[in-house]
């Protein structure tokens, strides 16, 4: 999922429609790929019953409040993680010996900041959708799509803009 950030940046260097071409189709491969893998996760916990009842139940509990928010509150927080998960990327390249920490640190703001992300939430939308408890619909266009939104505008859109002006003459 990092890796979506960093093509930006020659983008915004090469402003061609074969530019622009090249990143959606990386970022459509890493988007499908990671719902691939949450999706899988989603059924696995679901349907192979390597999780009990009791933590079954669980897993439900804490995916059960995303349901609730409202498509523009996902989008509207969404933003905040992709920028704190771009912002987690940009600090890795430099961060010698760091990385648990910087990863720990930025994972712990998303949670305690209750920031939607689409992967992360893709996996709570998945086991609510495959239990019964959240239509197909709702989870794909109240769900997942606004949070992609948020995320894309928060890490893409702001992030990368300030970090192409960091790095604008190197490149």
């Amino acid at each position: 999922t990092e890796n979506t950030v960093t093509p930006v940046l020659p983008l915004l260097a090469d402003r061609t429609l074969r530019s622009l071409w090249l990143m959606l189709r990386l970022w459509a491969i890493v988007f499908v790929a990671n719902l691939a893998g949450t999706a899988l996760a989603a059924l696995i916990a679901v349907y192979a019953r390597f999780a009990t009842p009791a933590q079954l139940a669980t897993f439900y509990a804490v995916a059960q409040p995303l349901s609730e928010r409202t498509p523009l509150d996902i989008l509207l927080q969404a933003i905040p993680a992709g920028f704190f998960l771009a912002a987690m990327v940009w600090m890795l390249a430099a961060a010698k010996g760091s990385h648990f920490w910087i990863i720990l640190l930025m994972s712990y703001l998303i949670a305690l900041g209750g920031f939607p992300h689409v992967v992360v939430g893709s996996t709570e939308v998945f086991l609510l959708m495959f239990s019964g408890q959240l239509a197909v619909w709702h989870g794909t266009f109240g769900i997942i799509a606004p949070a992609l939104i948020g995320n894309l505008v928060g890490g893409t859109g702001l992030f990368a803009l300030l970090a192409y002006g960091q790095v604008k003459e190197e490149i």
